[in-house]
């Protein structure tokens, strides 16, 4: 790793379990998906954990109504936050955007679609408006979701430098209208420099890799319901039990000035698994 480029963890006791790093640039808005949780407003689900659909994905979450009312779910966000994009992930087939709405309260907005990434459509609602809570329902009986973002920025702003830009990674913003650079450095606000940045730990645990704490995805889910071999379902990196001086580290490329060092530790298990550590540069 070169000298002054990078960031290491170094934990004192057995195990280290982390599941996100964020070096952050410059405070400013958030920039991140803003959604905390999602519930079953009418309807089933084929998903006993839809929080798949807002935390980890890309795992699509079914919801129907046998009732002549149609099926919807709340989403609740982190706080109340001034909304201005609502980014929803569709199957290519089975669910048509343009029957999907947006509710705040009593106000209702339709969505419209954005771009095609991968095998899923992206329908976009951009606006403004301050809620803690929002609905998205369906004109139909059923209706599937593969993800949903909520930003308290516009995708205009999201996507207003390459950095920002390529902190997401479905490259949302990487299409012929966002192909924005920045002027100015001190445009680009908290920035995560450690995104998709080489990364190496002392030891690993079952299907644990290094990489899972800088790809971008803030779930705390170590791993999904029976150890899917699905790797986009992993959230967390974890040290061997044996390791006697586990340590994480990113290579983060060139000299940073770093504002701010965000870790998410793991949901559930030890709550020790974030004692004593140790962040060195």
């Amino acid at each position: 790793m070169a000298a002054g480029c990078g960031l290491r963890a170094v934990f004192v006791l057995l195990v280290l379990v982390i599941c996100c790093v964020i070096p952050q640039s410059v405070e400013a808005k958030s920039f991140a998906n803003l959604v905390k949780t999602v519930s079953l407003g009418r309807g089933t689900t084929n998903s006993s954990n839809p929080k798949y659909i807002y935390e980890t994905g890309p795992e699509c979450v079914a919801f129907t109504s046998s009732s002549s009312q149609k099926p919807y779910i709340d989403v609740g966000l982190v706080a109340t936050s001034r909304v201005r994009t609502v980014l929803i992930y569709l199957p290519i087939t089975g669910t048509d955007y343009r029957n999907i709405q947006l509710s705040f309260g009593s106000t209702t907005h339709s969505f419209k679609k954005h771009t095609d990434i991968d095998q899923n459509i992206v329908a976009i609602w951009e606006g403004d408006h301050s809620t803690y809570t929002l609905r998205i329902r369906s004109n139909e009986s059923s209706f599937t979701l593969c993800l949903i973002k909520v930003y308290d920025v516009t995708l205009e702003d999201y996507c207003a430098c390459d950095e920002t830009c390529h902190r997401n990674r479905d490259v949302i913003c990487c299409d012929d209208d966002h192909h924005g650079v920045c002027d100015k450095p001190h445009d680009c606000h908290q920035v995560n420099v450690a995104l998709n940045k080489p990364a190496s730990m002392s030891s690993y645990y079952r299907k644990s890799e290094a990489s899972y704490a800088v790809n971008g995805i803030t779930g705390t889910t170590f791993s999904a319901p029976g150890y899917t071999s699905d790797s986009t379902q992993w959230n967390c990196i974890h040290t061997d039990a044996g390791d006697t001086s586990p340590y994480w580290e990113v290579d983060l490329g060139k000299d940073y000035t770093v504002n701010s060092v965000i870790i998410y530790r793991r949901g559930g298990g030890n709550t020790y698994t974030l004692i004593c550590l140790i962040i060195s540069t």
